[in-house]
């Protein structure tokens, strides 16, 4: 797809119709999640234990809002209709801010004592011992009586002081990873030229809006017949809401059990959705992809059975074969808590392999950017950023010295310099290795790289927290109660929940704002208004967020109508009373342990690094080579959600090679992005219809 140069004007309404836009689908999208799991697509039914509905419901929705708004600007008169590249600021705006109000954003800060308070004894009585006024209003009736059980209006003056507390704080984790990501976008988007894959569906609705008389919209012909057959073709996952006779199909057969591999496991995957957002990505990409999961999951398995390193899984599945090789449950590598070892130590590594690669093939760039700080660079350079490379580094140590402090605030008891390190970790592990990924491999695909990678940084902190052998027990609680208190209030105060599962960094706008910025190079849009209208958004979106969402839980009432918002489900019962479970020993599962981190855990995060340097090295020298460095990451990411993502990595692989083949890049832009991006789109259709009925049928008391 070619840039373009042409300056068009962006009128100062367009910014107004982004904040209009934004503060409505923050609204309207926390009013819709209190009704479907927090993460709207919970309506559908996915298939219990899948974990559909958490990994990829961003790709779900991801382009939804954006077709929405797109298809509503169309019908408007010719004489009040916005060019392209209006279009692109007011879906900058969306891109970065329609996650806030869902179970992979922000609404869960407000969940621990009112949980607590509604399960009752004994959590009642923990959280009353180690309730802090930053949190919430106090464990007390009187406050909470509405948020569980609904009819009542919130307490603002009790919330005034929590709010004000999770708002800056909210603030300066984003407008940290904002500020990081227009110190990458230089080297990602004008001198690496990655092609962000998701942009291309974007820049097809964009483009959609054109015409002299009506917009070609309407005459999109492959996007409409896209949209048209991905419900269709989805049926499988919505008609049982229509038909109850008709039984719901999960759109997958389980093999595992028939594998010739023992512990292979051997799902075929049927999903539309992922076929279509897996075609988008470059043929090396997911020849990457494909090679690695025979590697890491046919071939080692093979090795290691047969060697008896590694027992068969009594009744293989392909849950129980995937848990085995991704979290080690099977005995692969060296125990160190759940979630840190098996290929999440591979993973690890092979993310951190893609940052630290890409900096330092284009060290001259990183330190011109840093010299920025006391010598002024070129005026040509700074002409092309977003704002002042001085400007950015100001702002992301600024936010970086905030956002640490609120953390030490928020957790009295953890030294500043530790939760300067804790911040230090999400920098790089959220907003730079996500990015990354992310600027290869179709946006929301999956939410496995903060899952991941998140998971092994809490359980190295839950270790030096909470462990004798760690280096920093003393400083850091002792171990026991104190310890367990102190690694709760960390990752609430950090991550906004509790346990680590870190919802949160799906919704950083590192990711969606580099992705943005792509965007703008395509449809010729100065980063510095993009940003402009990014820091904006993110200001609207999480005030908004955070009133709509309280006002919705005083309204309905967590256990009453607004029971399926997941506040006492996986955001909010596990997450909020993880301290009191480790305090207990009663923690169900073992990511908290006293099991210091061994050699192997340690070789196989530098296998993950070593192998992804190595094939950019090979990349660079040999431009012929056909697989990507990004395919180890890909290969396990998936995985890490339970998405079994070879069959459509193949086929998406065989269709994309047909395309080219038949009628090369012309015909892949005009005919094979517009169907991908409609069949996308379907599923977003079906989840948000499903998530009215259930809403509806709640209400009504149907």
């Amino acid at each position: 797809m070619e840039k373009v140069e042409k300056e068009l004007g962006i009128r100062p309404v367009t910014y107004v119709v982004g904040i209009i836009i934004v503060a409505m689908i923050s609204i309207i999208g926390a009013w819709l999640a209190g009704f479907t799991r927090a993460t709207i697509t919970g309506a559908v039914g996915w298939p219990t234990g899948s974990g559909y509905d958490w990994t990829i419901g961003p790709c779900v929705l991801q382009l939804f809002w954006p077709f929405v708004i797109s298809l509503v600007l169309s019908l408007i008169p010719k004489n009040l209709r916005f060019n392209r590249q209006e279009l692109t600021i007011i879906l900058t705006m969306i891109w970065v801010t329609w996650l806030l109000p869902t179970y992979w954003g922000i609404t869960s800060v407000v969940h621990p004592t009112g949980v607590a308070m509604g399960i009752g004894a004994p959590y009642s009585e923990w959280i009353k011992t180690d309730w802090y006024y930053l949190y919430s209003p106090p464990p007390e009736d009187v406050y909470w009586h509405g948020f569980l059980y609904g009819g009542a209006g919130v307490p603002w003056t009790d919330w005034a002081v929590p709010l004000a507390y999770w708002i800056i704080t909210i603030f300066s984790l984003y407008f940290m990873y904002a500020f990081l990501a227009c110190l990458m976008r230089r080297i990602w988007i004008d001198v690496e030229r990655v092609p962000f894959p998701t942009t291309l569906s974007l820049a097809e609705l964009i483009e959609s809006n054109e015409g002299e008389k009506r917009p070609k919209f309407f005459r999109n012909m492959w996007l409409w017949i896209g949209l048209v057959l991905g419900v269709l073709l989805h049926s499988p996952l919505w008609l049982h809401l229509v038909t109850p006779t008709i039984p719901f199909w999960p759109m997958g057969i389980d093999l595992t059990p028939m594998s010739i591999i023992q512990n292979a496991p051997l799902y075929i995957q049927l999903l539309p959705l992922l076929y279509a957002a897996f075609y988008l990505m470059s043929p090396s990409t997911l020849l990457g992809g494909i090679v690695f999961y025979i590697i890491m999951f046919w071939i080692i398995p093979a090795i290691m059975t047969a060697s008896g390193a590694v027992p068969p899984v009594s009744g293989a599945t392909y849950e129980g074969v995937n848990v085995q090789w991704m979290e080690g449950t099977g005995g692969a590598w060296a125990s160190f808590g759940w979630w840190s070892y098996g290929y999440i130590s591979i993973l690890w590594g092979a993310l951190f392999g893609l940052t630290a690669w890409t900096l330092f093939r284009w060290r001259g760039y990183v330190a011109q950017s840093i010299k920025s700080l006391w010598k002024k660079p070129p005026a040509d350079v700074d002409a092309k950023e977003p704002i002042p490379y001085r400007l950015q580094w100001i702002g992301l140590i600024l936010c970086f010295l905030i956002f640490s402090g609120m953390i030490a605030l928020g957790a009295p008891g953890i030294p500043y310099w530790w939760c300067m390190i804790y911040t230090f970790e999400m920098i790089w592990f959220v907003g730079f290795s996500y990015a990354v990924f992310r600027s290869e491999v179709t946006g929301g695909t999956v939410t496995g790289p903060p899952w991941n990678n998140t998971h092994i940084w809490t359980a190295y902190t839950a270790w030096w927290f909470w462990s004798p052998t760690s280096p920093v027990y003393g400083i850091t609680g002792g171990g026991g109660e104190a310890g367990a208190t102190l690694m709760a209030r960390l990752f609430y105060t950090a991550e906004f929940e509790l346990h680590g599962y870190d919802m949160v960094t799906v919704a950083a706008p590192s990711a969606s704002l580099l992705e943005s910025f792509k965007l703008g190079a395509l449809e010729g849009v100065h980063p510095k208004k993009q940003f402009t209208a990014a820091m904006i958004a993110l200001s609207v979106g999480v005030i908004v967020t955070l009133i709509a969402w309280l006002t919705f839980c005083y309204q309905y009432g967590v256990l009453a109508q607004f029971s399926d918002s997941a506040t006492m489900g996986w955001n909010g019962y596990y997450t909020v009373l993880v301290g009191y479970f480790i305090a207990k020993g009663t923690y169900p599962w073992m990511w908290y342990n006293n099991t210091p981190p061994t050699v192997w855990i340690h070789l196989a995060e530098a296998i993950g690094a070593i192998v992804t340097i190595a094939l950019f090295v090979l990349r660079a020298r040999f431009p012929w080579f056909p697989i990507h460095p990004i395919g180890l990451a890909l290969a396990l990411v998936p995985e890490g959600g339970h998405m079994a993502a070879l069959f459509p990595l193949i086929g998406a692989y065989i269709l994309k090679r047909l395309t080219i083949s038949v009628g090369g890049m012309k015909l892949f832009q005009e005919k094979g992005v517009p169907l991908a991006t409609g069949i996308m789109i379907s599923l977003g259709f079906v989840a948000f219809i499903a998530g009215f009925n259930h809403a509806y049928i709640k209400l009504s008391g149907i």
